[in-house]
């Protein structure tokens, strides 16, 4: 799975994200599920901002 947005700035730490979230924000957990639910993840730059991806398992 890629998702693209057009901000350049590289998201939160994929491989570590740092503390748990607020658990009465409404935000803030994308990256933490990404990485614990992915086989693999990751960003990259592109000509309009980055790209997102990930990998999911194979079951």
């Amino acid at each position: 799975v890629e998702v693209h947005d057009r901000d350049p700035a590289p998201p939160g730490d994929l491989a570590h994200p740092g503390s748990m979230p607020d658990p009465w924000q409404e935000d803030g957990r994308g990256l933490l599920l990404i990485s614990t639910l992915s086989s693999a993840c990751g960003h990259r730059p592109t000509e309009r901002g980055k790209a997102v991806w990930f990998t999911l398992p194979a079951v």
